[in-house]
C-alpha cells in the first residue's frame, strides 16, 4: 500500500559518530567472539532512542496554534487542534514528517525536533544529532506478504528527504538548519512575517550564522536548548562534549570544529537570555 504525502514537511536528522561507533564495536576482539552482545549492546540503544522518538511525539499529541497568524497581538488566543506526525528510524537516520503543510503540524514538527536532540545531547548514552527541515513530497510504501521470512519491506521516497537530507550533510556542527523556502511559504502564507515571529516567540526557531563546510549561511535554526528564565546555558558544555567524545578522545580536527561550532550556538542563546 502507497501513502502519498503531495505536501509535507519533513525532518532528516542524522547521529553524528555512531556509524563508527558500530564499526568499533565490530573491531573489538571480546564483540567478534560474541556477535550476540555486539547486537545487543546496539538494541540497548535502540530501545532508549525509540521510546525517545514516540515519547517526543506522545508527549506533543497537542500543540496549541494560533487561531490566525495576523496581527501578531492575537497569538496569545489559542485553540487546540490535534496534528497528526510520521516516524521512522533507520540505522543512525531519523525520519520525521507531517501530514500537511499546516502552521499546527510545522509547530509539532519543530516541538519534536527539538525534544529529540535537546534530550539526545543530555542523556548519557547519546550522540550529537545534525539535521534538516525541508518541505515538499514524501511517499511511503509498506508490503506485506504471507511469507514469514518476509514481514514487510518499507520504502520511503520524495524530493523532501532528498532536500532535507542535502541540508544535513552541507552542516558543520550539531543542529537542525530550516530551508529557506519554507520561511518564504509562511511569509507568503500570511503577507508578512508574523508566523516566524509566532516560532520564535515559542522559543522554536532562531536566526543565526549557520556553520556550514563551505561558507557560513544566514539561516532559521532550530532552538533545541532549553532557554526558559535564567537558565546558565554552560552547563550544556561538559554533556554537550561528552556526546562528541561517544568515541574516544576528539583527535579529528573537523571534529573538533564541530564541536565548538555547536558550544558557539548555545553560548550566544545565553548572550540573548542575558
Amino acid at each position: 500500500m502507497n501513502y502519498v504525502f503531495p505536501t509535507t514537511f519533513f525532518a532528516y536528522l542524522d547521529l553524528l559518530g555512531f556509524s563508527q561507533f558500530v564499526l568499533n564495536l565490530s573491531a573489538q576482539e571480546e564483540f567478534q567472539k560474541d556477535p550476540f552482545r555486539k547486537q545487543q549492546t546496539l538494541l540497548y540503544y535502540y530501545n532508549v532512542l525509540e521510546p525517545l522518538v514516540n515519547g517526543s511525539i506522545f508527549a506533543h499529541k497537542s500543540i496549541p496554534s494560533p487561531e490566525n497568524v495576523e496581527p501578531i497581538k492575537n497569538y496569545n488566543n489559542f485553540k487546540v487542534k490535534i496534528s497528526e506526525l510520521n516516524s521512522m528510524i533507520v540505522s543512525d537516520s531519523i525520519f520525521l514528517w507531517t501530514d500537511d503543510l499546516s502552521i499546527e503540524g510545522f509547530t509539532k514538527l519543530l516541538h519534536v525536533v527539538k525534544s529529540i536532540i535537546n534530550t539526545n545531547m543530555l542523556w548519557d548514552f547519546g550522540f550529537p544529532l545534525r539535521g534538516g527541515i525541508s518541505m515538499g513530497s514524501i511517499t511511503y510504501q509498506r508490503i506485506d506478504w504471507e511469507t514469514p521470512k518476509i514481514n514487510a519491506i518499507s520504502t520511503l521516497v520524495g524530493d523532501a528527504l532528498v532536500k532535507a537530507a542535502a541540508i544535513e550533510a552541507n552542516q558543520d556542527w550539531a543542529g537542525c538548519m530550516l530551508d529557506s523556502e519554507i520561511v518564504e511559504y509562511f511569509k507568503a502564507l500570511d503577507n508578512s512575517n508574523d508566523t516566524i515571529k509566532y516560532l520564535e516567540q515559542q522559543n522554536l526557531i532562531n536566526h543565526y550564522k549557520c556553520p556550514l563546510k563551505t561558507v557560513p549561511s544566514d539561516a532559521y535554526v532550530v532552538k533545541w536548548p532549553e532557554v526558559k528564565g535564567k537558565v546558565n546555558l554552560s552547563l550544556y558544555d561538559l554533556p554537550i562534549t561528552m556526546t562528541f567524545q561517544r568515541n574516544g578522545p576528539i583527535l579529528e580536527t573537523s571534529i573538533q570544529q564541530k564541536l565548538q561550532n555547536t558550544l558557539d550556538f548555545v553560548h550566544s542563546l545565553q548572550n540573548i537570555l542575558d
